[in-house]
Formats: C-alpha cells, sequence, structure tokens
C-alpha cells in the first residue's frame, strides 16, 4: 500500500512536482538547476506561459520525485556518498 503523500506525488504534473521540490528545499533556480542536472535557462522556460513554454523531460521528472521523497523520509542524497 502507498502512502497518501506518494498517492498525492504521483497525481501531480512533471512541472508542479519540480517546482513543490524547489519549494520543500527552499532553494533558488540555479541551485534547482544544478540539482537536477539542467540548465537555469530550462528552468525559467518551464515557468513561462507563452508559445515558447519547455516540459520537462521524463528522466527530470523522475529524479526530482525520487529526490522528494527522499527529502520527505529525512535522507539527503549525499548519505549515500
Amino acid at each position: 500500500m502507498i502512502s497518501l503523500q506518494t498517492a498525492e506525488l504521483a497525481a501531480l504534473q512533471g512541472i508542479q512536482i519540480i517546482f513543490n521540490y524547489q519549494q520543500a528545499l527552499g532553494i533558488n533556480d540555479t541551485q534547482l538547476a544544478c540539482e537536477l542536472g539542467i540548465s537555469e535557462h530550462s528552468i525559467k522556460c518551464y515557468k513561462l506561459n507563452t508559445k515558447n513554454k519547455r516540459y520537462p523531460s521524463e528522466s527530470v521528472v523522475k529524479l526530482a520525485k525520487l529526490k522528494l521523497r527522499l527529502w520527505e523520509q529525512g535522507i539527503k542524497i549525499s548519505d549515500f556518498d
């Protein structure tokens, strides 16, 4: 059985997951780009509401989901190094 938080996370769209992760950690766009291994320009394009809007790739969304789940459990990625 999955937890309520995991069920809510599965219902969110990719962009929402990335920005939930950013808000949970309290980091800026530059730090978020470094965490996810993408460019800062891509992060800014995710926030656009124009025809040039970009959507995150599935791998970026999966990474953000994984890091958000680990953060909610109190596990830091550096703990695995």
